[in-house]
C-alpha cells in the first residue's frame, strides 16, 4: 500500500468476488505438523500402520493422495472405521481426521504420538532410494527386539512372518534381499522352516 487512507469502508460482497474470480485457483497450505519430510510411497506408509499395530481396510484413492481407515480411533475405542481417515496426501502431507467432536483437535501429529507411546517404537517413513547393504539390515532386524524374535521363529510362524514382511518393506528391503539374507548366516533362524508360499506376496 503507497497511500494510506484516512477513511476505512466496507467493501461491498459483490467486489470482493469479482476480485476473487480474478485471482488463480488457491493453493492450500497445509500445517508443517502435517508435513512428511518426504514423499513417500503408499507400500512404505502402510507399512507402518502395520507395524504399530494400526488395523485398517487397505489403502484408498484420496484427491491424488492415499488413506486409510482405522478400525478404532486411538483416542477413544468408541469411535469406529467410518469415521476416521489417515493418509497421505499428493503433496505429501500426512494427516489425521476423526469427526467426533472430541477428536477435533487430534491431527497427524498427536496421533503419531499416541501410536507411537502405545507400540513403543517410532514410525520411520524415510524411503530407501538404492538396495541398503544386507550387514544394515541385519543390523535393523537384531536391534527390533520384536523383529528378532519373528527371525528367529519364536511365537506364532505366520504372525512373525507378517510382522517381518511389514518391518522391512518399511525399510525399503525387496522380497529378493529379505529372502538372501533369510538363507545366509548367522542370522539362520534357530529351526529349519521355510517362508510359506503364501505370505511371500506380503
Amino acid at each position: 500500500m503507497l497511500i494510506t487512507p484516512t477513511k476505512f469502508e466496507p467493501v461491498r460482497l459483490e467486489l470482493l468476488a469479482s476480485l476473487a474470480a480474478e485471482s488463480p485457483t488457491p493453493v492450500r497450505v497445509y500445517s508443517s505438523s502435517d508435513i512428511s519430510s518426504s514423499i513417500v510411497s503408499p507400500e512404505v506408509f502402510e507399512a507402518q500402520l502395520d507395524l504399530m499395530g494400526i488395523e485398517h481396510d487397505g489403502a484408498s484413492p484420496y484427491e491424488g493422495g492415499w488413506l486409510w481407515r482405522p478400525a478404532v480411533c486411538p483416542f477413544n475405542s468408541d469411535h469406529v472405521r467410518n469415521s476416521i481417515i489417515v493418509g497421505m496426501r499428493a503433496t505429501g502431507a500426512f494427516f489425521y481426521r476423526c469427526l467426533h467432536n472430541s477428536c477435533i483437535d487430534n491431527n497427524w501429529e498427536k496421533f503419531r504420538a499416541e501410536v507411537e507411546r502405545r507400540a513403543g517404537r517410532k514410525m520411520r517413513f524415510r524411503e530407501t532410494p538404492v538396495e541398503a547393504p544386507d550387514s544394515l539390515v541385519r543390523m535393523w532386524i537384531r536391534d527390533d527386539a520384536e523383529a528378532w524374535e519373528a527371525w528367529n521363529g519364536e511365537g506364532d510362524l505366520d504372525a512373525a512372518i507378517k510382522y517381518l514382511a511389514a518391518f522391512v518393506r518399511s525399510r525399503g528391503v525387496g522380497l529378493d534381499q529379505w529372502l538372501r539374507i533369510f538363507d545366509a548366516a548367522p542370522l539362520k533362524p534357530k529351526h529349519d522352516a521355510q517362508i510359506p508360499e503364501h505370505v511371500r506376496s506380503l
